[in-house]
């Protein structure tokens, strides 16, 4: 009696496997797509690079969790009187008071209606607004802007700059700008100069913070431990597969009709048959005979007959009418994946009626 609660609780091991291995592979998929993001955004003006981060899992494997590293970038001269970088910490407020964005991207423009808008359209809050007629506009680095008008220089507005007490709560939300949430904190807002808020550089903007060293060294890391994780998993499937088969052979031992086979019906076996990947056995024009169709259904297989045959016949197919070995190697791929599920089937219905 006390082998069968070991045997019990080995199958659960070796599938939880599986998914340690495969919590490992999506880590390294998030870390690879980390590094290609941040690396197509090298040329982005004031873009903060997203840093992947794994927690172990108390069941074994992990999980992941990006952020954005909001590090300064370096300072490039334009000329354009309305592009602004800001020197020091703060970000530039967009939006209304009920959706409020921040954004270090300091790229201007006037609209139609003469506000001074962000590079994706958002206006800047407070609101700066030109009057017609008005050219030359002057930003102080206090950010005081001012204009030639029709009535001589006319002061337009202060730029107004804003910090979150956690930006990793900030949300990319396409553009440039970031969202804020309720788990960025509390806002506090200043002009450029006061205590905790930098100085704006007029005629410049913030290059992106993005060290291309860093994502190439990243994104060898993650290819290398993506290929480990990759042989874990394989080598998981194969035991259990075994595992698999020798609970079934223990069972047939054991003797019995209700219990011993695991038995699949007729249907799945010809549908198993005949899902033979487009051109394989066509090639020749040879498909499956119609002896090997009618012996397959003429019998009730179990999971391990269906292991053998089938992949046997079908695979004498495949060696024989495909033109290259690399397609027949294809092609048999296919088929263990094939044989794979339909020994998954055969130990989950076992699963179940050893629950019964």
């Amino acid at each position: 009696m006390p082998a069968a609660p070991a045997q019990a609780k080995e199958a659960p091991m070796a599938l939880r496997t599986l998914g340690i291995a495969a919590s490992g592979i999506n880590a390294q998929l998030a870390q690879q797509a980390s590094a290609a993001s941040n690396s197509a955004n090298a040329l982005t003006p004031a873009f903060a690079p997203t840093r992947v981060s794994n927690n172990s899992l108390s069941g074994g494997g992990v999980s992941t969790q990006s952020a954005r590293v909001h590090s300064h970038g370096s300072l490039i001269i334009t000329g354009n009187p309305l592009d602004l970088a800001i020197g020091g910490a703060g970000f530039f407020v967009l939006g209304d008071k009920k959706a409020l964005k921040l954004s270090r991207d300091g790229r201007f423009s006037v609209d139609a209606e003469g506000y001074l808008v962000s590079i994706d359209g958002e206006r800047l809050t407070p609101e700066i607004r030109f009057s017609s007629g008005t050219q030359n506009a002057h930003i102080s680095r206090y950010g005081d802007v001012i204009a030639q008008g029709e009535r001589g220089r006319e002061y337009i507005g202060t730029i107004e700059l804003a910090t979150v007490s956690n930006p990793l709560g900030l949300r990319v939300n396409g553009g440039t700008a970031l969202e804020v949430t309720a788990a960025a904190g509390r806002i506090v807002r200043g002009f450029p100069g006061e205590s905790g808020f930098g100085l704006l550089v007029q005629g410049g903007i913030e290059a992106s913070s993005t060290s291309l060293d860093e994502e190439i060294l990243s994104a060898i890391v993650a290819v290398r431990a993506f290929s480990a994780n990759a042989r874990v998993l394989r080598l998981a499937a194969k035991t259990s597969e075994e595992l698999a088969d020798l609970i079934a052979r223990h069972q047939r031992r054991k003797g019995g009709a209700g219990s011993t086979d695991i038995d699949l019906r007729r249907s799945q076996v010809a549908d198993l048959v005949s899902r033979m990947p487009s051109g394989t056995s066509r090639l020749a024009g040879q498909p499956l005979s119609e002896e090997v169709r009618a012996h397959l259904r003429a019998r009730r297989l179990s999971a391990a007959a269906i292991a053998k045959e089938p992949f046997s016949a079908r695979s004498a197919l495949i060696e024989r009418f495909t033109p290259t070995r690399e397609d027949a190697e294809a092609s048999s791929s296919f088929l263990a994946q094939e044989i794979r599920l339909a020994r998954r089937r055969g130990f989950e219905i076992y699963q179940r009626r050893l629950g019964a």
